[in-house]
């Protein structure tokens, strides 16, 4: 048999495609030079995005802290008073609604006796009732279906379940939920730089020397530690009452513009 006669090699597909990748290499030539003007906008939106992503990461770490300054401001500012009768809104008050079996370090609910003797610690001997503070998870406004816990018919909804004297608090990332939270409650108080709301159908007193003994009670210094007492006490000490909005676009369970990323 000849040499001619010998079979064919043929090549592996993946050095036929390394074949055709450098015969293109070569057709193309040498790569051009980036121009300079092009290397710095390059090199700006690499630089933009990164802080962007640091910026993100910034906001969810404040808006874990600002779940903890939510409870701990609305707890602080929180009075109530034994009740008896129905709400305004028809339902009945002081509805006791559950019993604690066990309590885990320092307890983080007081309630008051008479709103001038003081707060007396939960133990499993406390009847927790119905409406006297209601918190809204700290979601951003942006989540699939968070519109509905920033509408004006949850946060009315809200007002309509507080015992008097009960008081509702929420997140307000932005200007229409703090437009929308305003529109739904009579009394509003913002902490935290506006970040904070704390609303009531009750006149809400500003008491910041009340609230500091409180903050720095020994048991809640305790509990929350000096960094995080500082911190909430840094938020609430600079509260201020709100007025009713003039006008404004809200949020709507239909149109929740915040989720939807509505421009107006």
């Amino acid at each position: 048999m000849s040499d001619t006669d010998q079979p064919e090699t043929r090549r592996a597909p993946d050095e036929e495609e390394e074949g055709t990748m450098a015969q293109l290499l070569q057709l193309a030539g040498p790569r051009s030079a980036v121009p300079s003007e092009r290397a710095v906008r390059v090199r700006e939106a690499v630089h933009a995005a990164w802080r962007s992503n640091r910026r993100r990461r910034a906001i969810g770490r404040r808006a874990i802290f600002t779940a903890a300054v939510l409870a701990t401001a609305a707890m602080l500012m929180l009075v109530v008073r034994p009740r008896t009768g129905r709400s305004p809104a028809g339902g009945p008050i002081g509805v006791p609604v559950a019993r604690p079996e066990r309590i885990e370090g320092a307890p983080r609910l007081w309630r008051s006796v008479d709103g001038r003797a003081g707060f007396t610690r939960l133990s499993s001997d406390t009847t927790i009732l119905a409406n006297d503070l209601i918190e809204a998870d700290a979601l951003w406004p942006i989540s699939p279906y968070a519109g509905n816990l920033y509408s004006l018919e949850f946060f009315q909804l809200c007002a309509r379940r507080l015992n008097p004297g009960g008081m509702v608090t929420t997140w307000a990332p932005t200007d229409r939920v703090n437009t929308t939270f305003r529109a739904a409650l009579p009394f509003v108080v913002a902490v935290a730089g506006g970040h904070v709301l704390i609303g009531s159908r009750s006149p809400i007193p500003i008491q910041p020397e009340v609230w500091r003994r409180r903050l720095h009670d020994p048991q809640t210094v305790a509990y929350l530690g000096p960094p995080r007492v500082d911190g909430v006490w840094a938020d609430i000490a600079v509260a201020q009452a709100l007025p009713p909005p003039e006008g404004g676009v809200v949020n709507l369970d239909l149109f929740p513009r915040d989720e939807f990323h509505s421009p107006d």
